[in-house]
């Protein structure tokens, strides 16, 4: 798989995860897994089975449309649209670039 494909899943499931306000070893405690293997692929040191991204997405209630393409069929947004028409590559950096610009976005807002 490509690195920015997993790049792009493993910061969506850390980011699902926070915002479950779950611990990492609360999470990993639920899923079965030691909260240092969960920070090892949080922070991408570590690769993942099919078997624990199922019960990770399962644990925090999340689509796979969503944890490996990053949007839920339900997204419609013409962004979205544009989005779901690039490979997986094009589409981690793209989604990387929109991050930070909604991150300056909202610091010049405050």
């Amino acid at each position: 798989m490509d690195e920015y494909v997993i790049k792009g899943i493993v910061k969506r499931l850390k980011t699902s995860r926070q915002e479950r306000k779950l611990t990492q070893a609360e999470l990993a405690e639920r899923v079965g897994i030691e909260p240092n293997s969960l920070a090892n692929i949080e922070s991408g040191h570590r690769l993942f089975s099919v078997d624990l991204l199922l019960r990770l997405m399962d644990e925090l209630d999340i689509s796979a449309d969503y944890i490996l393409k990053g949007y839920t069929k339900a997204d419609n947004s013409p962004i979205m649209e544009i989005m779901k028409s690039l490979n997986p590559k094009d589409f981690a950096r793209a989604e990387e670039i929109l991050r930070l610009f909604a991150e300056s976005a909202n610091e010049k807002h405050k």
